[in-house]
């Protein structure tokens, strides 16, 4: 895939008196998602008399060093700002989206920004502490010296942390640091209204510092849409509003994906990863190396021909998970039979050098089984030939790891007895129950993970009959009772 069309990087920029640490569960959150996050620590904020005299430049500018790398070499960025922090934020931003920038024949760029409780900024070219008439409306939870604001602590909880349980706002609010008056003295030069770009303000509902009456007069001016949230002005503190925060950002992630892929004539990255020699097409570092599986799998041939082809974009189809469009040479699939062994191309089981995992399930907890992963993987639309299904790369490294996750969180092989200590196998070095497919033996495995060596209620049946079959891409096997 073209860098045009990779997930957007996520920046988040954090409020006054506060440090990125401070976000850790929502940036975990988002991560989580699959996105790459950069928090910049604000120059205006810290430990040390280093904030003394930092203004509102001097945070634009930490900003900007961390993000515009990833801006130049293409990337599309999402924004995230709470309090404080969308104030440099948005400075940051104009000039930077990228409309402004495909004008100037550059790529990447801003492409939607969500406020958090921001502090409200409506007017331009005046700073904020003048357009409050020369005071500090803030003031009730916090000092003004020379150069700094000093928090009031013992007014915190009322302020930061009106929803937030006592026993973790008091393991915070030591670890809260200096602020420098600058940035509220200093000219800003732009607002929200300024930014060609969606933008979104998450209004809390319970915030005693920005208000709902303010920040939904404040919204309409900025022309952003608002969500409200059952939270005060520290959302991020909650697992619960961190993840709904997180799906708000994916959200906005796939509006901009969805866009693309109806725009673009072929994904391009599948040839990009091919060139590289990375990912699915460079699974083994010894080709025809048997693994635990058994697996036997071997690079792609490298030819000159590979680096001199282009996106047969005429030919391009969607990806049956997905939608983007990928053409003949971007889709995935294996491009080199296994070294040695000829490939089998039967229907639902792949050959019998790739099957991958078997599992023994009653009934009741294969269905169980099927339902937790549905919608995780492409064979429910028809996936029988790994050699003609038409998926990208993107797609087809999620389901492997996906497929990856389950069987490591999910399974437990019964050759697990090789380091155990506590049980006697005896003379026996084979795994208890084993099934055949071809000339392999394949062990059982737990589906649930318990120590139990298979699905309990399959304990004590005598009359059983295997049915092999296909659940998703987790080549599974079902064991019934017979009759």
């Amino acid at each position: 895939m073209s860098q045009e069309q990779q997930k957007p990087v996520i920046l988040f920029v954090h409020g006054a008196w506060h440090q990125p640490k401070h976000y850790s569960l929502l940036i975990a959150c988002i991560e989580s998602q699959g996105f790459t996050v950069v928090a910049p620590t604000l120059a205006s904020a810290g430990y040390d008399d280093s904030v003394d005299g930092k203004g509102l430049d001097d945070d634009v500018r930490a900003i900007q060093d961390e993000i515009v790398p990833h801006i130049d070499s293409g990337r599309k960025i999402i924004a995230v700002g709470h309090s404080y922090g969308a104030v440099p934020l948005q400075v940051a931003i104009n000039g930077q989206t990228q409309a402004e920038r495909q004008q100037k024949g550059q790529k990447g760029g801003f492409v939607s920004v969500i406020f958090i409780a921001p502090t409200p900024v409506l007017q331009k070219d005046i700073s904020m502490y003048d357009s409050v008439g020369g005071q500090y409306t803030s003031a009730w939870f916090h000092d003004v010296s020379d150069t700094r604001l000093p928090l009031k602590n013992e007014k915190l909880m009322g302020a930061f942390f009106s929803d937030v349980d006592k026993s973790v706002a008091e393991k915070i609010i030591p670890t809260l640091c200096h602020q420098s008056k600058g940035p509220f003295e200093v000219i800003v030069p732009c607002t929200p209204a300024d930014l060609n770009i969606p933008k979104i303000l998450v209004l809390c509902k319970d915030d005693l510092i920005f208000t709902k009456d303010i920040l939904t007069f404040v919204a309409d001016k900025w022309g952003a849409t608002v969500l409200e949230i059952e939270s005060g002005h520290s959302p991020h503190l909650s697992e619960t509003h961190s993840q709904w925060i997180a799906n708000l950002v994916a959200t906005e992630a796939d509006k901009i994906f969805n866009f693309l892929a109806r725009q673009s004539l072929c994904d391009g990255r599948g040839l990009a990863v091919r060139q590289a020699f990375k990912g699915s097409y460079h699974p083994n570092p010894m080709p025809g190396r048997w693994d635990i599986n058994p697996h036997l799998s071997g690079d792609e041939e490298i030819e000159v021909y590979l680096y001199n082809v282009k996106c047969v974009e005429a030919e391009a189809l969607p990806c049956i998970k997905c939608g983007i469009n990928v053409c003949e040479e971007c889709r995935c699939y294996p491009r080199a039979a296994p070294p040695t062994a000829r490939p089998n191309r039967r229907p639902h089981l792949r050959g019998n050098f790739e099957l991958d995992n078997i599992m023994c399930l009653c009934e009741e907890c294969d269905n169980k089984t099927e339902e937790e992963v549905i919608d995780k993987f492409v064979n429910q639309r028809c996936d029988c030939d790994i050699y003609t299904r038409w998926i990208c790369v993107r797609c087809e490294d999620e389901e492997r790891k996906t497929t990856k996750k389950y069987f490591a969180e999910r399974t437990q092989m019964e050759w697990d007895w090789i380091v155990r200590y506590d049980v006697d196998f005896g003379d026996d070095c084979e795994p208890s129950k084993t099934l055949h497919d071809q000339t392999f033996e394949r062990a059982s495995h737990d589906a649930f993970g318990a120590d139990d060596d298979i699905c309990r209620k399959l304990i004590g049946m005598r009359n059983i009959r295997t049915l092999v079959r296909s659940i998703r891409s987790l080549t599974t096997t079902q064991i019934i009772r017979d009759g």
